[in-house]
C-alpha cells in the first residue's frame, strides 16, 4: 500500500487503528438496544435512537465489528445495512452522518485522510441514494482504520 492516495500515513505503520480504550461493555449494551429496537414488527424509534447516540469515535469500529459478529449473523446484514434498512430518512441523514463523522474523527487521529469515502457516502446519505453505495464506502472506512480483515 502507498502513501499516496488517501493517506497521509500507510496505515501498516500505525499501531492498529481498530483497537482503541472503547468500553467494550458499553459496545455490547450498544448492539444489545439496537437488537432490541428493530427485532421484530416495526421499528422502537426512540430505543433505535438511543443505541445511536451512544456511538463515538473511541467506539464506532468496535460497534460495527461486535454486531456484525453477533447479530449481523442473525440477520445476515452488517450493522450499515441494518442500519440504513431500519432508518427513516431523517435518522439516515443524522445518525448516518454521525457514524460516518465518527469515522473520520479516528482516522485523522490516526493520519488517515477518509475524505474521498466520507464524501461519497455522505452524498448518497443527503441524496438518499443507494444503500449499497453507502454500504461499499462505509465498509472501505472500516477496512482502512480496522486493518485488511476484522
Amino acid at each position: 500500500m502507498s502513501v499516496n492516495g488517501p493517506f497521509k500515513k500507510d496505515p501498516r505503520d500505525l499501531p492498529h487503528a481498530g483497537v482503541s480504550k472503547a468500553n467494550m461493555e458499553e459496545v455490547n449494551e450498544v448492539c444489545d438496544w439496537l437488537y432490541d429496537a428493530i427485532d421484530g414488527l416495526g421499528t422502537d424509534n426512540i430505543g433505535f435512537e438511543r443505541a445511536l447516540l451512544k456511538i463515538e469515535k473511541n467506539n464506532v469500529i468496535e460497534i460495527l465489528n461486535r454486531w456484525d459478529s453477533t447479530y449481523g449473523k442473525q440477520y445476515g446484514e452488517s450493522f450499515v445495512q441494518c442500519f440504513l434498512n431500519d432508518a427513516d430518512k431523517r435518522q439516515r441523514r443524522v445518525y448516518g452522518s454521525r457514524i460516518i463523522d465518527c469515522m473520520l474523527q479516528r482516522a485523522e487521529d490516526y493520519g488517515l485522510n477518509l475524505h474521498p469515502y466520507i464524501d461519497n457516502a455522505k452524498n448518497e446519505l443527503y441524496t438518499i441514494g443507494s444503500s449499497y453505495t453507502i454500504n461499499e464506502n462505509i465498509e472501505e472506512m472500516r477496512r482502512i482504520l480496522y486493518g485488511t480483515d476484522y
